[in-house]
């Protein structure tokens, strides 16, 4: 039964037993003080008339005992009904056994006259022991109970001794005036005290009958109470039906489908609500993980999202089914696309930001969520990242945890941007880099209460730092370690990525000779001779990545553009972490007249580098030659925005205004 309802329910049975919840102490006050009073004048006669008791060793001890304790007791009883306190419950349990006990005493020596033991006896049942039973059973039904069955076997007793002489035997008793006079005392006694429990007990039913209308009205409004309960609870099972298949919905969403031989990818998303819809115990919330794969330029990659949509529940849960519905099926576009394919890693993460901020901006955020996007290459474990509001990424390196530093971070997905400018992060990870992701549940941790009763949530940033240390980069061991700091808050979710590594082909002997008097020749500044000597490496090695970097760079010095172009394609696709190497290549490209393929290099060191000037001019020129000449005017501003005395920009903007004044 609901708290509340048990509640009502008992204020109602209060009311109604209030009335009567001193009666027995009143009923005990009364017959304590008619019985002293009694016993009191009776000793006072006997005093008076006789100048002594008539049995004065029994009496002398009797009357005082008797008088003391019926009135003690009726003070003692009076104390606490007028201070409207219940008597302590032993207190009154020996208060009114001994009462009673000592009206038995009373009755039975004023009535135990006769020397006929069984006759006696019979009249102690028929007159005596009918008025302990009526006291009794107001102080204690068992008592009552007690004397009711000692009154049945004195009857039999007394008459089975007696027998067919028993009219003989009353009639003798009655003629003896002692006995009339205790008679007519009991059975005054008796009538006093009954007329006070009546009186006593009428005044409890009225009282009752007035509560009756209040208590009813309690009753009435637990009913009410109880229906509203049981309509909340059908609301309840519906809210819960409803969680549990937004649940259903989201855990196929929230897949880690990745596969990689060098690649090891794990998550846990706990969420903060948990609910029981029939037999299933599920839990709801904002935070979802994603892995997949994907290529391009007939590359594999590992595709990745850590996200959190803001809102409690089934609003924060309605946050992560669109981001999860969404990208899902960017994914599934990419891998039936060979528009998508081409794209570099990039150029085609960038699209995938824009489009989910699209997708939540079109809610005019009331939808919201923080996320990282990135892709890793599945052969040499280079990482792209868009960190959007959420917590920083954690690298687990050499037994040491710390942040990858963020060189931008983009509002949340479905807030106002104050431009499109994405900024794709960047980091080369090594063999056994382990690297952590997580929501803001891991940080959000109750650690204690304050004076006042606040909650007090850890500010600390570098926790989860010590946690991963401690745990040692294992994901379910630093999910314990942060539940040892103190007590989730909010949804948390965890990923885990470990690049395993692969090392590549190695060089063999005879190349590896090659290569080192190549690098000395270079050195010796005989760029020629040094291409000469690696021109005579078989064509398949020559692609290894250390042979095609070192003929890379010695074209360009010789500015072999084309050759140049040719091992530079081939090293970067390998090596895209050398931003120098890149710009190197759009260089060739552009002076190969490339100038769609040089966009395409130059864009991609744009993502990473957006303030690196060179790369700024090369890509001027190259969309100025595309005709495209509103982008090689952005290119401009850019660089005098950044570097505003810049020869170069100044004659590109002076060259775009004089020959295409439309654009001024």
């Amino acid at each position: 039964m609901d708290t509340s309802k048990t509640d009502v329910l008992a204020d109602a049975k209060k009311i109604l037993i209030a009335p009567s919840q001193f009666t027995k102490i009143k009923i005990l006050i009364s017959v304590n003080f008619v019985v002293g009073f009694a016993i009191l004048l009776n000793a006072a006669s006997q005093l008076i008339s006789k100048g002594n008791f008539n049995s004065p060793k029994r009496d002398w001890i009797y009357f005082p005992t008797v008088i003391l304790f019926m009135f003690f007791s009726g003070i003692t009883e009076l104390y606490y009904l007028t201070k409207r306190k219940g008597i302590p419950p032993y207190l009154h349990h020996f208060l009114s056994y001994a009462t009673v006990i000592l009206l038995s005493i009373i009755t039975l020596s004023l009535l135990h006259t006769s020397s006929n033991p069984p006759l006696a006896i019979l009249f102690d049942a028929w007159i005596g022991i009918p008025v302990l039973i009526s006291v009794s059973l107001i102080i204690n039904r068992w008592f009552g109970a007690v004397m009711f069955t000692l009154f049945i076997l004195n009857i039999f007793w007394a008459v089975y001794r007696i027998g067919f002489d028993y009219v003989y035997q009353t009639g003798w008793v009655f003629q003896d005036p002692k006995f009339i006079t205790n008679l007519v005392i009991v059975i005054f006694t008796y009538f006093l005290v009954s007329i006070l429990m009546l009186f006593f007990e009428s005044g409890t039913i009225d009282q009752v009958l007035k509560a009756i209308p209040h208590a009813i009205e309690k009753i009435e409004t637990a009913s009410s109470e109880k229906k509203a309960l049981e309509q909340i609870e059908i609301l309840k099972n519906q809210q819960d039906g409803d969680y549990f298949l937004t649940s259903l919905i989201l855990t196929p969403l929230g897949a880690n489908r990745a596969k990689s031989e060098n690649i090891k990818i794990d998550f846990l998303v706990e969420q903060k609500k948990k609910f029981t819809f029939k037999r299933w115990e599920k839990d709801i919330g904002g935070d979802i993980c994603i892995t997949d794969n994907i290529q391009l330029n007939n590359r594999n990659y590992i595709i990745f999202v850590n996200a959190d949509a803001m809102g409690k529940s089934l609003q924060g849960a309605g946050g992560a089914l669109v981001l999860g519905a969404a990208f899902k099926a960017i994914i599934e576009r990419n891998k039936f696309s060979p528009e998508g394919n081409g794209q570099s890693p990039e150029r085609w993460l960038k699209n995938v930001f824009i489009e989910m901020h699209s997708i939540f901006e079109s809610f005019d955020g009331s939808m919201l969520a923080s996320a990282i996007f990135g892709l890793i290459d599945d052969k040499n474990g280079f990482m792209y990242f868009i960190n959007a509001e959420h917590p920083s990424i954690i690298l687990y390196r050499d037994g040491t945890a710390g942040f990858v530093d963020s060189k931008f971070i983009s509002r949340k997905l479905g807030s106002v941007l104050l431009n499109r400018k994405v900024i794709i992060q960047t980091i080369h990870l090594r063999e056994k880099d382990v690297i952590i992701m997580g929501s803001d549940g891991r940080d959000d941790i109750k650690t204690g209460v304050s004076e006042e009763g606040d909650r007090i949530i850890n500010e600390d940033k570098t926790m989860i730092l010590r946690s991963v240390e401690k745990a040692g980069g294992g994901l379910k061991e630093i999910a314990d370690e942060i539940k040892r700091c103190g007590e989730l808050t909010d949804d948390l979710s965890l990923m885990r990525i470990e690049y395993t590594g692969n090392p590549g082909e190695p060089l063999d002997e005879q190349t590896g000779i090659l290569l080192a008097k190549a690098q000395i020749l270079e050195r010796s500044d005989k760029p020629r001779e040094a291409i000469a000597l690696l021109e005579t490496i078989p064509k398949e090695k020559k692609m290894q990545t250390r042979i095609s970097r070192e003929l890379f760079k010695l074209n360009f010095k010789i500015r072999d553009y084309a050759n140049s172009a040719h091992y530079g394609l081939a090293c970067c696709q390998e090596m895209p972490n050398h931003i120098k190497l890149m710009y190197m290549l759009c260089y060739s490209l552009r002076k190969m007249k490339e100038y769609t393929k040089a966009v395409d290099v130059g864009e991609r060191i744009r993502l990473r580098e957006p303030g690196l000037i060179k790369n700024l001019l090369n890509l001027s020129e190259c969309y100025y030659r595309l005709k495209k000449f509103h982008r090689s005017a952005t290119m401009v501003s850019e660089i005098l925005s950044l570097e505003p005395d810049n020869r170069g920009a100044s004659y590109m903007q002076h060259i775009i205004k004089t020959r295409h004044p439309e654009m001024g």
